[in-house]
């Protein structure tokens, strides 16, 4: 794309960068590459007010809108980046090479950083191998959270819940295991488990009520999680990213779908794993694609639901207590209390529908 070609994508002609007495060179060669005019003083309220309205009808863009809006104008602006990069000028203070490549210089940066924690890692193996502990010491290598190191036009992390975000790697080294042998698992499992994984891995009882799934056997055996969802909740103490308070969002992924309900408005994120693994077209406005996520969901919590109802039945006079053994059987007693809120929750659902 050429210069002029960027100023008719812009609304501008080649006059409108001529005539003035503003130079603007090229950081490259020092080229002059317009003449700008001077705006009027007289004008300027007119202009101020005109951005003023304009800053007020972005803010009031959702924002997973604000967000899909600047993705396409990154993508845009990557189309036309050699172009674009010509085009920086002294003033912004980048050289090209910055202009063109600051997220790829952030990202080569963290993999150096990764390399480093790797030559580490590696390290430790070496001691534990040469101590002979090797051959009874679990190792565990995992993190808090991903990074989105320009995923979406966004870097660092936040509560927009992308998939380079939320997906934490892990990796279990367990000297039960066939040496050399690697299996990935594909279950859905949570931060949660990684404490349950690791007591029950030990053989310790864990606390009474402690939440998450096991893993692993005692004897270093894979457990299924037998999950078809995971829940992420984020409470942020400050509004950024372009919120305008501190954000409270919740969300659902399953294998096929990430849902994320946000409480600042009746809007949200609904994305289809399996046909656009890279969350670029949102569906929570396609009726048809939100109601079959919904019903995947809806038809976990009703199978719940009518398995309480049916020990209600069974045991009208029954405690809570009673109800909880019999409707969680499929869950850990040490879970009981945690499940406890969620029969109150259900119960009190179908005692408004009786």
């Amino acid at each position: 794309m050429t210069h002029s070609a960027i100023l008719a994508a812009a609304g501008l002609t080649p006059a409108d960068l001529s005539g003035g007495t503003l130079a603007v060179r090229s950081p490259i060669d020092g080229a002059e590459l317009a003449l700008v005019r001077e705006t009027d003083p007289a004008a300027m309220p007119a202009i101020i007010a005109r951005a003023q309205t304009a800053f007020h009808a972005w803010r009031e863009v959702p924002a997973p809108r604000r967000g899909e809006l600047v993705r396409l104008l990154g993508e845009e602006l990557r189309a036309a980046k050699t172009e674009l990069g010509a085009l920086v000028t002294l003033e912004v203070g980048k050289i090209t090479s910055e202009g063109l490549g600051e997220v790829q210089e952030m990202i080569a940066l963290t993999y150096g950083m990764i390399t480093n924690i790797d030559d580490r890692i590696g390290m430790v193996m070496d001691t534990l191998r040469a101590c002979g502990a090797d051959s009874n010491t679990v190792v565990i290598f995992t993190s808090d959270h991903g990074d989105l190191m320009g995923d979406h036009g966004i870097v660092l992390k936040g509560p927009l819940h992308y998939q380079g975000l939320i997906r934490v790697p892990m990796i279990w080294r367990d000297p039960s295991g066939v040496k050399g042998q690697v299996a990935v698992r594909e279950d859905l499992a949570s931060s949660i488990d990684l404490a349950a994984a690791i007591i029950h891995r030990a053989g310790i009882a864990p606390p009474n009520g402690m939440q998450g799934k096991p893993l692993f056997t005692p004897g270093g055996e894979a457990i299924p999680t037998g999950r078809d969802a995971v829940l992420i909740e984020e409470n942020q103490q400050r509004a950024y990213l372009g919120f305008e308070r501190p954000v409270k969002v919740r969300t659902v992924v399953t294998a096929t779908h990430r849902m994320s309900v946000f409480a600042e408005g009746a809007w949200g994120e609904l994305y289809d794993l399996k046909s656009d693994p890279h969350e670029k077209v949102n569906l929570w406005d396609a009726p048809h694609d939100a109601r079959a996520c919904i019903s995947h969901l809806k038809a976990h919590r009703l199978k719940r639901e009518a398995k309480i109802l049916k020990v209600m039945q069974q045991h009208p006079e029954g405690s809570m207590d009673d109800w909880v053994r019999q409707a969680y059987d499929d869950v850990p007693p040490r879970l009981w209390p945690v499940a406890m809120r969620s029969l109150m929750a259900h119960v009190e659902r179908i005692r408004s529908l009786s």
